[in-house]
């Protein structure tokens, strides 16, 4: 049985919890059984959107760095999104980041980016913005073709 309980006012979701805390202990009487619960907050988890700007800003390092937008990723997950597993950080995939902790890490990668690598990073506010995306396509294309 899985239950789940979704709601942004937290009087309304303190009451469905404990109501089905009640319902749980209710069914379990007769029965030998042990449940998990998990809370979590529920943000959405990031879209295509802020994927594709990321790995479009990981050319543009890739560019100034000459590593691989691949190697980068591994770098930058181990560095920013790392687990110590037996005395060794290990990069976590970043798939299950929601918007706001992708979005953190983003800005973790770019400010690494900009200062380490002296990468310049378009910003979407700039008016150039989808130029430089175009531009950084067309040159990450043409140095990995041409090898």
């Amino acid at each position: 049985m899985k239950t789940l309980i979704y709601t942004t006012n937290l009087l309304e979701s303190r009451e469905k919890i404990i109501n089905n805390l009640d319902f749980l202990d209710d069914y379990k009487k007769d029965k030998q059984v042990d449940y998990l619960v998990t809370i979590k907050l529920n943000r959405p988890i990031r879209d295509t959107t802020q994927n594709g700007k990321y790995w479009i800003m990981l050319k543009a390092i890739s560019l100034q760095s000459g590593y691989t937008d691949d190697e980068l990723h591994e770098c930058y997950k181990q560095k920013f999104n790392g687990k110590e597993i037996a005395g060794q950080i290990i990069g976590q995939s970043t798939t299950g980041l929601d918007e706001i902790d992708f979005e953190i890490y983003y800005k973790k990668v770019k400010q690494h980016g900009e200062s380490f690598f002296n990468a310049y990073i378009g910003k979407p506010e700039d008016k150039s913005y989808a130029l430089w995306i175009q531009n950084t396509k067309e040159r990450y294309d043409a140095q990995f073709l041409s090898l």
